[in-house]
């Protein structure tokens, strides 16, 4: 059972997105891509009065892309990153390192994968 403590400091995060636009293109580069969908949120909130999220699946290169994107107009942006993407590159790189089959890849890949 839950103390009363442990109650108050329940928040419900299930927030609605709201104007959700979701971007991509095989005929656009990366830089073009993420400078149309910030051009597009310039135009819906010139003054960014909302708070502007941008999901990525953690590749550095969109992280670099966004950010110059974000300079250029002088605006800001919350980043998330997609942490299954993410966890996928960690095994990936585990493999780099453990014969298949190891049992250490597993605790190597948590140790890797825990944000501190």
């Amino acid at each position: 059972m839950k103390s009363e403590t442990q109650e108050s400091n329940v928040h419900n995060l299930n927030v609605a997105e709201r104007n959700k636009r979701v971007w991509t293109s095989i005929e656009n580069t990366a830089e073009e891509v993420i400078e149309a969908g910030f051009l597009e949120a310039l135009q819906r909130d010139p003054s960014q009065q909302r708070q502007w999220v941008v999901l990525i699946d953690g590749h550095p290169h969109q992280i670099r892309l966004i950010n110059r994107v974000m300079k250029k107009h002088q605006v800001k942006a919350s980043i998330i990153m997609d942490f299954i993407h993410v966890l996928e590159y960690v095994w990936k790189a585990a493999w780099c390192f453990y014969e298949k089959g190891d049992e250490n890849v597993e605790k190597w890949v948590a140790n890797h994968a825990r944000c501190s």
